[in-house]
């Protein structure tokens, strides 16, 4: 909408990653605080270890598949978003003719692999890697608020690193990137915040319900553009 290229489109929104990673951080502190003592301690626990495991596979995955699509810049977003709304739709049926609520609390050490692997596998436009790590674990039964704890906690080294990394190749004017991420900032403040609350209130299916309408209003936007 704005003219500017597919490329440097790319390279604008990861970029914006680096204020959404630090926004969660005061969110989860005492997640990250347990992460980061039982680490440097070397005093692995099967929280650490799982969400760990999980980091290094999502780095492994989304690395190559950020220097693939940077080289082809291609999109193809809207057939992603389509794929993920379908897939949260479906999973809100079965939760529903469930028991309708996450009962799992402890995610096993698969799940948390398989969880690192769809989040390298979002650097790809269009894949929601709220919509992909938190719909799957869902899926797998978790409680949603331990699925939206889990997830952006497994976020914030990846949004961090990949925020900055691409901040530096930004060509757009220093003080507009600066005033975009304090936005960026506030707001994911907000969303994360409002995110964790609902999913620590309502049942299984009414979030993943919620989630797959947001990712449909943003196919939407997709097409109309």
């Amino acid at each position: 909408m704005l003219g500017v290229d597919i490329g440097e489109g790319y390279v604008v929104g990861l970029s914006l990653h680096l204020a959404s990673g630090i926004a969660v951080i005061p969110l989860l502190y005492h997640r990250v605080l347990h992460v980061a003592r039982h680490t440097l301690e070397l005093d692995i626990d099967e929280y650490t270890k799982g969400y760990l495991l999980a980091l290094a596979l999502s780095i492994a995955t989304g690395l190559p598949l950020y220097t693939y699509y940077k080289e082809v810049s291609e999109a193809y977003g809207s057939y992603a978003l389509l794929i993920i709304a379908i897939g949260l739709l479906v999973t809100t049926a079965f939760l529903a003719r469930a028991s309708g609520r996450g009962v799992k609390k402890s995610i096993n050490l698969i799940d948390w692999i398989i969880t690192g692997f769809l989040q390298g596998l979002a650097v790809l436009p269009g894949f929601s890697r709220s919509g992909l790590t938190i719909g799957y674990l869902c899926i797998r039964g978790y409680e949603p608020g331990e699925a939206v704890e889990a997830s952006l906690l497994l976020a914030i080294p990846v949004l961090i690193a990949s925020g900055a990394y691409n901040l530096v190749h930004v060509t757009v004017d220093p003080w507009i990137a600066m005033a975009t991420q304090i936005i960026v900032l506030c707001i994911s403040i907000v969303s994360a915040r409002i995110l964790i609350g609902l999913a620590h209130r309502v049942r299984a299916y009414l979030f993943t319900l919620i989630l797959a309408l947001a990712t449909i209003a943003g196919l939407l936007l997709v097409v109309v553009d």
